[in-house]
């Protein structure tokens, strides 16, 4: 019997917790020289779940500046946008309590500083161990805060995003051992960046929904973890400003119709998990990085 679940429904569970993604008030930033861009310069939050946001005042977040969260005991886990591309000195040095953090994408290793996790141990190394140059996005954790030792996990997912206005994005439909998910009424679609959650209520998300997405069309980057088995039917086909997927496993299914016209099914079929991306929405071809 099938049992859709709002995840509204969840809201009190999820802050109790602290996981939801901050407002806008939480961080003090400075716009890039250009304007094109913002630095966040200081975490002044309170959550102890940190979702650092890929946007703010509507311009990509790029960077952690020096010191943005030092000293920040009660902050147990952080999540870093795939928009960030540089990570500066001592940004998160002295978290003690720090034991989660999840790269939701490459980070040139010249822009991530050496000392940026100070005293937290391995992390940075672990994140180039396999791609040297820019790193490998999932979820990095160490047993407690004493230990210096980091181990990778699974493939980057974040929280289903709450926003204090519009609640919480996601809808999902409990169908035998897993969850499906499409795009609940909440979610903001204009939005260009969508994480699809791992997990649920301690069950795996394995199906992306029938015209899921379909109707966010300003999506520019999806990525789909390696718990999903199944992309249904039109999920992602109106998203035509689609420029970069994510799989975190090799066994997806999905066929022709899912995404706009190109050769991404293809190219996951011979490469296999990994981020896969083409130069701009009017390009056919798509290339593992």
């Amino acid at each position: 019997m099938k049992r859709t679940v709002f995840l509204a429904l969840a809201l009190f569970a999820l802050m109790a917790v602290g996981v939801y993604a901050q407002t806008e008030a939480d961080f003090t930033v400075k716009k890039s020289a250009d304007g094109k861009s913002i630095t966040i310069t200081k975490y002044k939050g309170t959550a102890t779940a940190v979702n650092i946001p890929a946007k703010i005042q509507n311009l990509p977040v790029t960077e952690i500046g020096r010191n943005a969260f030092p000293l920040m005991s009660e902050v147990t886990s952080v999540t870093i946008p795939n928009s960030v591309t540089t990570i500066g000195d001592s940004a998160f040095a002295y978290c003690p309590s720090l034991t989660s953090v999840t790269f939701q994408g490459t980070i040139p290793v010249k822009n991530f500083d050496d000392d940026a996790f100070y005293e937290l141990g391995d992390i940075r190394a672990k994140f180039y161990a396999t791609d040297k140059n820019n790193g490998t996005p999932g979820t990095y954790t160490r047993p407690d805060g004493n230990s210096k030792t980091w181990t990778k996990g699974g493939s980057a997912t974040a929280a289903p995003a709450y926003d204090g206005t519009r609640g919480l994005a996601f809808t999902l439909t409990k169908d035998g051992k897993g969850y499906s998910v499409k795009m609940g009424e909440t979610f903001p679609v204009t939005e260009n960046t969508l994480v699809i959650p791992a997990t649920y209520n301690n069950l795996p998300v394995t199906t992306i929904a029938t015209l899921a997405f379909s109707t966010a069309t300003s999506l520019s980057s999806v990525t789909i973890p390696a718990s999903v088995t199944v992309i249904d039917t039109q999920a992602f086909i109106r998203c035509t400003l689609l420029k970069s997927v994510t799989f975190g496993g090799a066994n997806t299914v999905f066929y022709a119709n899912e995404f706009p016209d190109g050769d991404l099914l293809q190219k996951y079929k011979a490469g296999g998990a990994g981020t896969y991306t083409r130069p701009d929405a009017n390009s056919k071809t798509w290339t593992k990085k």
